[in-house]
């Protein structure tokens, strides 16, 4: 662990505005429960990125930060920005269906409950459409 955190700081130091660097960050921070510096970091990788699969990436580090810190309409509003660049991104929907749940909610909306655009497998975004 050690040596990858080691690898993330020295790429940072290379190249402070890589995307993929403070995304990876930004996860590693909230880890470690420093929600500022996740929602600093990821908000400079959406803004440094012109892809869209890593600036939902970005947006779910934001509302999972703002979900952490019980900010519910905040974390709302990240995980639907997600979706919305990536419909894929399982992880966002289980956080957007989290949310809908918290708002009494009885069913969950579209961006939630609707069949996979791909088949994307990976241990990051894979799996865990039957949880919902």
């Amino acid at each position: 662990m050690k040596s990858a955190l080691y690898m993330l700081q020295t790429a940072y130091k290379l190249d402070p505005l890589n995307p993929t660097v403070l995304n990876s960050l930004a996860h590693h921070y909230f880890v470690k429960k420093e929600y500022a510096k996740v929602q600093h970091l990821a908000m400079t990788a959406y803004q440094q990125s012109e892809v869209d699969t890593v600036k939902a990436e970005s947006c779910y580090h934001l509302a999972k930060s703002y979900h952490a810190r019980d900010e519910y309409d905040t974390a709302y509003q990240y995980y639907f920005q997600a979706l919305q660049l990536d419909p894929d991104l399982i992880i966002a929907r289980f956080g957007l269906g989290q949310m809908w749940v918290y708002k009494g909610n009885a069913s969950f909306p579209p961006l939630v409950s609707r069949p996979l655009t791909s088949r994307r497998h990976n241990r990051k975004h894979g799996g865990g459409q039957d949880m919902l």
